[in-house]
């Protein structure tokens, strides 16, 4: 006969309600539209891999995607700068590759909008202070078609989804950004 553990079965019922909570939280944000902020200056050589990883997130989750704002190295408040420029595209959400892009103070951004992270995959519902866990986009997703790409993320997407199948959208969406550009291998 199992032994009733109220401490553990209390805690299991919290963690299975957080999961639910979770789950709600995603559905609540699906077609919200939204924009990413990558900062050069801390995402360094890797700036168009955050791009597209934050775009997959956004597409993943079931965001309505607008763009991906990158402020010039300097600004004295980048953040601030790219909230209000969300707030003037009608953005309801703001997508980061990690918390270093709005200074570890997700609290600032969540006040207004909803707020997603890549690393680790966490969403804050706007208004509130403890995010929930969101599962990650799968690795090198052919299902996902990006738009608005810049040339460094559309070059990087390419390198990633020209040996796809024929039918891959991100290699497709990747082909024509660098048609358009004259880029194509």
């Amino acid at each position: 006969m199992k032994e009733l553990n109220p401490t553990r079965e209390k805690t299991e019922s919290i963690a299975a309600l957080r999961d639910v909570a979770g789950a709600l939280a995603v559905m609540s944000v699906a077609r919200s539209k939204a924009v990413g902020l990558v900062r050069a200056e801390i995402s360094g050589p890797d700036t168009a891999r955050h791009d597209i990883e934050i775009q997959c997130l956004a597409h993943h989750l079931g965001f309505r995607w607008l763009c991906t704002l990158r402020p010039p190295e300097g600004a004295r408040d980048p953040i601030g700068d790219i909230l209000a420029i969300a707030a003037g595209m009608d953005a309801s959400a703001v997508l980061v590759y990690d918390l270093a892009h709005v200074d570890d103070r997700p609290e600032r951004v969540s006040a207004d909008f909803d707020l997603a992270t890549v690393a680790p995959p966490r969403l804050w519902l706007a208004g509130t202070t403890e995010p929930y866990a969101v599962e990650p986009p799968p690795l090198n997703d052919c299902t996902w078609e990006p738009t608005h790409l810049e040339r460094d993320c559309a070059r990087r997407l390419w390198e990633i989804h020209r040996d796809c199948f024929p039918g891959c959208l991100a290699g497709l969406a990747a082909s024509a950004a660098l048609s358009a550009l004259d880029e194509v291998d």
